[in-house]
């Protein structure tokens, strides 16, 4: 092991059979979360195909596609990791694609409520007090989510992402306190 993955280890306060363990766990918690996925693209293709492609483009038709656009990507890019390959990826892979699927996350995130909170609108109907509150409430809610974000990424981006050639897999030196 490198001096930077015992470090992470004792960090962790975890021995390396459990942090095994705990990522074999994780990565078939992963492949099943995938398998899921993929069944419900394929399951709710009619539904989409029937009730939606034929709809004229509007912000939540745009916001549906980016948020598939960006589901698919995203679990492609978590996919590299989580496959053990012989090949070993960069400390900067990692940096990139951990903060990259965070940051993704987090504009799903705002796809997904931005869809909700027009849907919602919708069923409320012309309530501009409803309205006005349940937007509020998105922006609100969503800038101190972007705030925890921004100071995630802060911390993670000074070298605490590296890629562990014993584990096979990015790993983080020590874990944040915001997060």
């Amino acid at each position: 092991m490198s001096r930077i993955e015992l470090q992470a280890l004792r960090n962790s306060g975890e021995t390396l059979e459990a942090l095994k363990k705990h990522m074999d766990a994780t990565r078939m918690i992963n492949a099943a979360a995938t398998a899921l996925f993929i069944y419900d693209t394929f399951l709710t293709l009619p539904d989409e195909v029937e009730l939606i492609w034929p709809k004229k483009w509007n912000v939540i038709k745009t916001c549906m596609y980016l948020n598939r656009l960006l589901s698919w990507f995203y679990l492609c890019l978590l996919a590299v990791q989580e496959v053990p390959l012989k090949t070993h990826f960069s400390d900067k892979f990692c940096e990139v694609q951990m903060i990259g699927s965070g940051v993704g996350a987090f504009i799903a995130f705002a796809l997904c409520n931005w869809m909700l909170l027009g849907r919602t609108k919708a069923l409320l109907g012309n309530r501009p007090l409803y309205t006005r509150l349940l937007t509020a409430f998105f922006f609100v809610s969503y800038g101190v989510t972007a705030v925890f974000v921004v100071m995630t990424v802060e911390n993670l981006s000074h070298g605490q992402l590296f890629y562990s050639k014993t584990l096979h897999l990015c790993a983080i030196l020590s874990r944040p306190h915001v997060m």
